[in-house]
């Protein structure tokens, strides 16, 4: 889509530059470490996380772009209206995440 957006507006004599652009990270079927963060957050909340995979640029294409092949997963806080004036975090997530993420890494084997 990029390519023809450039196209299109070098056709009509316009300069186009894209920028922030995040490389392909594919969800996997197969997620070892999806597997042990979904029984960790079970196990800390006693019920299931929401999983789901979502069309974004996120850091992790940055990481298995390097290293093809890596178990990547992402979390975070809860947050409302990203990259706008109106952004929101909701400071208690961060605290949940912060103590989720140490649990996970305690338990890896």
């Amino acid at each position: 889509m990029s390519d023809k957006i450039e196209y299109l507006t070098e056709f009509l004599g316009g300069d186009y530059k894209k920028e922030g652009e995040y490389p392909a990270w594919e969800y996997r079927e197969q997620s070892p470490l999806r597997e042990h963060m979904i029984e960790v957050y079970q196990d800390m909340y006693q019920k299931a996380p929401r999983v789901e995979a979502v069309h974004a640029g996120l850091e992790c294409g940055l990481f298995y772009e390097k290293i093809p092949g890596l178990d990547c997963v992402s979390t975070g806080p809860n947050l409302w209206d990203i990259h706008t004036p109106q952004e929101k975090m909701e400071i208690a997530s961060v605290r949940r995440v912060w103590e989720y993420l140490i649990q996970v890494l305690a338990t890896m084997r």
